[in-house]
């Protein structure tokens, strides 16, 4: 969204909602195909575009993606760093203000 009388660009609410509710599903499964792996990564890499900071926090996705490229069918479990950076972005998509 953008608000030009304020010259500032923020994430819509529903959207912050709909990244961390996709957040919350992936935390409730113990395992992921490359499938998984890109969407979230798609849309995390979405709201970098307002918090840029957020790109240290794509790492490990990034990591699971070249694990999961050979077998995209293949479940795999989430490298250990995905917690703590899912964590993060939590943090921030539960702000009133992303922007």
């Amino acid at each position: 969204m953008w608000d030009l009388a304020k010259n500032e660009i923020f994430l819509a609410d529903e959207k912050k909602d709909k990244y961390l509710q996709a957040i919350r599903v992936w935390q409730e499964r113990p395992t992921h195909t490359l499938i998984d792996v890109q969407q979230l990564y798609g849309k995390l890499l979405h709201a970098t575009l307002i918090a840029p900071m957020g790109r240290t926090y794509l790492t490990s996705l990034e990591a699971m993606l070249r694990l999961a490229a050979d077998k995209p069918f293949l479940p795999r479990r989430p490298v250990k760093s995905l917690t703590m950076e899912l964590n993060w972005w939590k943090t921030v998509l539960e702000r009133p203000f992303v922007g």
